[in-house]
């Protein structure tokens, strides 16, 4: 047998496996969009093949570890962003926002690894506790521009965090429906 020959059937194994997570994917964005309103197809699939760790999932459990690691790398980054914006900004109104927002990603950053812990042993319940308290840190960022009359320049970095929690969420409900 050829060495091409011999490896032709580790390729065709490596496609079955990156077909398999692909629709692994698609399948669970499909349920969680809906099921939760909060969950966009589009950007569930987008986000979630945008990370390697994804099309080594070969079950949920396995995307739900790369979807919480996914939501903490953007909230790391949403708060890195606010705190960039806070030494640039001139008014002490839009500074006094950022600060919140800063300290509102610090707390979900935490709550989340928290999570990610929780995962990894399985305790799904636990997971969606804190995923559910980190969700609000997006939206009370963009809250407190708001009442303040000014525009968010956090805005994008607020939908995303929002949406992979969700996406998160999504993935433990299911798991925890599994083991009960």
């Amino acid at each position: 047998m050829s060495p091409s020959s011999k490896a032709l059937p580790l390729l065709l194994l490596l496609l079955l496996l990156y077909q398999s997570s692909a629709n692994l994917i698609r399948d669970t964005c499909k349920t969680g969009a809906r099921a939760d309103p909060n969950i966009k197809y589009d950007f569930c699939v987008r986000s979630l093949e945008s990370d390697p760790r994804s099309h080594n999932a070969h079950d949920l459990h396995g995307l739900c570890e790369a979807s919480i690691d996914l939501t903490i790398r953007n909230a790391t980054r949403a708060r890195a962003r606010a705190q960039e914006l806070m030494k640039k900004a001139r008014e002490s109104v839009a500074r006094a926002c950022l600060s919140d927002c800063m300290d509102l990603y610090a707390d979900a950053v935490s709550k989340l690894r928290d999570s990610e812990k929780a995962i990894r042993s399985k305790r799904y319940g636990d997971a969606n506790v804190w995923i559910s308290s980190a969700m609000d840190a997006p939206t009370t960022c963009e809250d407190g521009f708001r009442e303040e009359s000014l525009r968010s320049p956090l805005s994008r970095e607020n939908s995303d965090v929002f949406g992979l929690s969700a996406i998160t969420l999504a993935i433990t409900n299911r798991l925890l429906s599994w083991f009960f």
